[in-house]
């Protein structure tokens, strides 16, 4: 747990991309400092499932995490300066859940707005065979069927992240 406290309070101080209205780049800032000011920056989110489409792995937030801390969410994380958006999905699944994957695509896309400062590129990511029971009895992680996690974010939406629910949402995790 002290290491994942640590790996909070230090990626609030890692420089993201920072980029305008149309996602042109415009410098490399803290990201506490990004999400203070309300600038716009690029945020990657890995959907990892399990078992074809049929199951999806969701970790908890760490306590003191910047933007919603304890909630369900989805991985993710903002893109670094000189950082393909591919790279920054792979990167979080390494360093959240040391979990490799065998494959990597595009779910959805969206731009930034004054009430959502970023840029959301969402993946849906597949483990590597034999890796993903790793995390199902992992303490902050959990593996969720369609009905339950459906269930999850109508009954307890405050316990799930706005990312998670946009995504959930939109239908792009089943």
């Amino acid at each position: 747990m002290k290491l994942q406290l640590l790996s909070a309070q230090a990626r609030a101080h890692t420089l993201c991309l920072v980029s305008d209205e149309e996602d042109r780049e415009l410098m490399h800032v803290p990201l506490i400092t990004a999400i203070r000011q309300g600038l716009y920056f690029r945020l990657v989110m890995v959907a990892l499932h399990s078992d074809g489409k049929k199951a999806l792995f969701l970790r908890q937030r760490p306590p003191i995490a910047v933007v919603e801390p304890g909630k369900w969410d989805l991985f993710t994380t903002p893109v670094r300066p000189d950082e393909a958006r591919e790279d920054a999905a792979l990167r979080v699944l390494m360093e959240e859940c040391e979990i490799p994957v065998h494959s990597l695509a595009v779910l959805a896309q969206s731009t930034a707005s004054p009430l959502e400062p970023f840029h959301r590129t969402l993946f849906s990511a597949h483990p590597a065979l034999g890796v993903s029971g790793i995390l199902t009895d992992a303490p902050g992680y959990m593996l969720l069927d369609a009905d339950e996690l459906e269930g999850l974010i109508e009954q307890e939406p405050d316990l799930c992240a706005a990312t998670l629910r946009w995504a959930f949402k939109n239908g792009y995790l089943y």
